[in-house]
């Protein structure tokens, strides 16, 4: 409610289908209040389609009344009646961006008395909703859950040690995944939980859904289903805390392994040869100098080596198979590694994204704000009007190189991308090696007159001299 030294307020409620369901008690008003409402603000009759918390509500019809009090009445309400007690404005203060951006440069008084009116008492009495089960971070002693949904059809969830999976009528995988959130939260809803999902549209829903007052999705089947889980938290006696996990890392610990294994859950695939020795060998740890691996599987010498390398008892008892030579391509642009290295010196932009042809040993960098996909697609982009377009790309696993944007972009090239053994820099030896080639030559020319010292063309100079400077015991260049 926005209260003004005028004698008439203007109102604003929250509004539904016509009827009153929700108070939202902006009103602009004088001292003493002695006659109706002149004019009354609310929300859009269809809700947005987007979840939006009671709070978030609140704050845009503040921020619409304000606007109104100016428009007409020309200048801001001298108080403003909220229905939250002063330790709750705290919370929101706190944890809700919405609320601090409504009352930016408010010059009034907020207060939490309303005028006398018996409209205005009567939509007081009506409730309205703050978080009670939902955490905002982790529980130390909860149970963890993870649930996960696929485009197949089949949902899935994993509690402890059991992992649940069923097949559902549904196609899409955000959709499936609800199902999955729903049958997780029934088998704990006696219990604190930590549920985690690989799904951000999922895990943002879960975070706002208990003091969401509107469901406006065009999908009944989907609104359904949001209300239900909606009752589930608010009928809850125990917190639970929502988590968003990336999914495929590959990074060890007990939230990425219960996110790959519940993701693995959902998925119908037949097991190639390698994932078949790899299951043998951590039933027997067979040796891969006896060939066992690769006489019974039919995989190739390398591939048993990689294996029996990963196990983490077999190193321990036996000597561990060597790599042997760091492959090269056998043409040009045949194999690129790529990789990012930092140079602080270059301040705005200090990750220098690196790519170099393994069979010339041609080199290329630019410089990047970041290492993110975006960055590393930059980066390609430029390589490919350079150096031409490769067959194979072999890259560390990065998030910025094992994301679905980059994958997707090398996908549509027809570009193979490969990644190496996760924290064994060994797979990507030659372009690592030029990280220390290319820092080297920079502080040789860093006190060079040639030209202003600015990193762009330290770097450009650099790649000059060893593409076209630097020559083999053939006397030729790698551009060559």
């Amino acid at each position: 409610m926005l209260l003004n030294n005028n004698k008439f307020p203007i109102v604003t409620i929250l509004k539904n289908g016509g009827y009153l369901s929700y108070l939202q008690p902006i009103c602009l008003r004088g001292s003493y209040i002695k006659s109706a409402p002149m004019f009354w603000i609310h929300m859009h009759t269809s809700p947005s389609k987007a979840l939006a918390p009671y709070p978030d509500l609140i704050c845009s019809l503040i921020a619409k009344g304000r606007r109104t009090s100016v428009l007409y009445l020309g200048r801001e309400p001298a108080y403003i009646c909220l229905p939250y007690t002063t330790e709750q404005q705290t919370w929101l203060k706190q944890f809700n961006d919405s609320w601090a951006i409504a009352l930016t440069h408010f010059p009034g008084k907020l207060t939490t008395h309303y005028p006398a009116d018996k409209l205005i008492q009567f939509a007081k009495m009506h409730p309205f909703l703050f978080p009670k089960c939902t955490a905002l971070t982790p529980l130390p002693s909860a149970v963890n859950v993870f649930t996960d949904g696929s485009s197949n059809g089949i949902a899935a969830y994993k509690i402890d040690d059991e992992i649940i999976s069923w097949n559902t009528s549904q196609s899409s995988a955000q959709v499936v995944e609800l199902l999955a959130v729903q049958a997780a939260l029934l088998a704990v809803r006696n219990l604190p939980c930590n549920l985690f999902s690989d799904g951000q549209y999922i895990v943002h829903a879960l975070q706002i859904l208990e003091t969401v007052p509107f469901i406006g999705t065009v999908n009944t089947y989907v609104n359904q289903l949001f209300f239900d889980i909606q009752q589930l938290l608010r009928s809850r006696q125990h917190p639970c805390y929502f988590g968003h996990l990336r999914a495929h890392t590959n990074l060890p610990g007990p939230l990425a392994s219960g996110n790959a294994q519940v993701d693995d859950a959902t998925q119908i695939y037949s097991l190639t040869a390698y994932q078949l020795a790899q299951q043998s060998h951590a039933l027997h740890h067979q040796n891969s100098h006896s060939h066992s691996l690769r006489l019974q599987f039919k995989i190739p010498r390398e591939a048993a080596r990689q294996i029996v390398k990963s196990c983490l008892r077999c190193p321990q008892f036996t000597s561990v198979p060597h790599y042997g030579v760091n492959p090269r391509g056998l043409l040009p642009n045949h194999l690129w590694q790529m990789d990012v290295t930092h140079i602080k010196e270059f301040r705005n932009t200090p990750y220098v994204h690196v790519t170099i042809d393994t069979f010339s040993g041609f080199l290329h960098a630019t410089l990047q704000t970041g290492e993110a996909s975006k960055h590393c697609i930059a980066h390609v982009l430029k390589c490919l009007a350079i150096m031409g377009q490769p067959k194979i790309i072999k890259t560390d696993n990065g998030p910025g190189y094992t994301g679905k944007m980059f994958q997707t972009f090398c996908a549509r090239l027809q570009i193979c991308h490969k990644t190496g053994i996760p924290y064994n820099p060994q797979g990507q030896g030659i372009v690592e090696r030029s990280h220390q080639t290319l820092k080297h030559q920079l502080l040789k020319i860093k006190k060079g007159e040639l030209y202003p010292s600015s990193p762009q063309n330290q770097l450009n100079h650099a790649l000059f001299v060893l593409n076209f400077l630097t020559l083999d015991i053939q006397g030729k260049s790698a551009a060559q």
